[in-house]
């Protein structure tokens, strides 16, 4: 069975079985486990301090070397397998002309346990509530959009069946999302609609395209329109066309 755990006390490093040289790779690695840290603290290192939190251990090449009976390389090579597999997490110093190792073991919490409960419970517990909460916040923050998206949305479905010009509805509502940002701007796009509406351009049969009408909906919030008679455009050599006159 790969399941549960036994409690393996760091005595068994006195044991004689374990003085045996040189160590396999599994030994290895349940010798790191038990040289990591079983609770925050730190240690000084040739006058410098380095917190070790739990989980962590701090020691050079040389002294694994000569704890498991290796050569300096064949540790290097070992840690290095184990930071590719994501099981350690590896920081290295030259502390004096001598590599230092601080080796944090991932998922440390696994072969540990606290008053009788794992650390696993505890930190799937953590991770579900944590996950919990921020899918909370998310569906109430998508909630809250929803809502707003869909007040604004009525806004544009009584403009689109209002505009007397139908041409790219998905454009046109995309847009309308983009320059309409609150409640006031919506009172005020229904506002320059209804000024738009009353154009002589508009009167003519003349609108802009719905999404030109979108994008410069503000122009219209104050708008008044000049009356001009027509008639004031002809002149004794040309003849202005009205539908181009209007157009521009």
């Amino acid at each position: 069975m790969n399941q549960g755990y036994i409690k393996l006390y760091r005595c068994i490093k006195d044991n004689e079985l374990w003085s045996d040289k040189p160590y396999s790779r599994a030994q290895a690695w349940i010798d790191l486990i038990l040289k990591a840290n079983h609770e925050d603290g730190g240690i000084w290192v040739r006058g410098i301090y380095l917190e070790i939190k739990r989980g962590q251990l701090a020691v050079a090449q040389h002294t694994l070397a000569k704890d498991w009976g290796w050569s300096k390389n064949k540790v290097l090579r070992f840690l290095s397998y184990l930071k590719v597999k994501l099981q350690i997490e590896l920081q290295t110093a030259h502390q004096n002309s001598r590599l230092q190792n601080r080796i944090s073991i991932v998922n440390y919490y696994l072969y540990q346990s606290t008053n009788g409960k794992t650390e696993l419970q505890t930190e799937l517990q953590k991770d579900y509530k944590r996950d919990t909460n921020n899918k909370n916040k998310n569906n109430k923050k998508n909630n809250n959009k929803e809502e707003i998206n869909n007040k604004y949305m009525s806004v544009f479905d009584s403009f689109w069946n209002r505009y007397p010009k139908k041409l790219g509805k998905k454009s046109c509502k995309d847009r309308f999302l983009v320059e309409i940002k609150s409640e006031k701007d919506c009172k005020a796009f229904e506002s320059a609609l209804e000024t738009y509406l009353e154009t002589d351009r508009v009167k003519n049969g003349y609108p802009l395209d719905p999404i030109r009408f979108i994008k410069r909906w503000k122009d219209w919030i104050d708008y008044k329109e000049l009356k001009v008679d027509k008639e004031e455009f002809v002149t004794s050599k040309t003849k202005l066309d009205w539908r181009r006159l209007i157009d521009e």
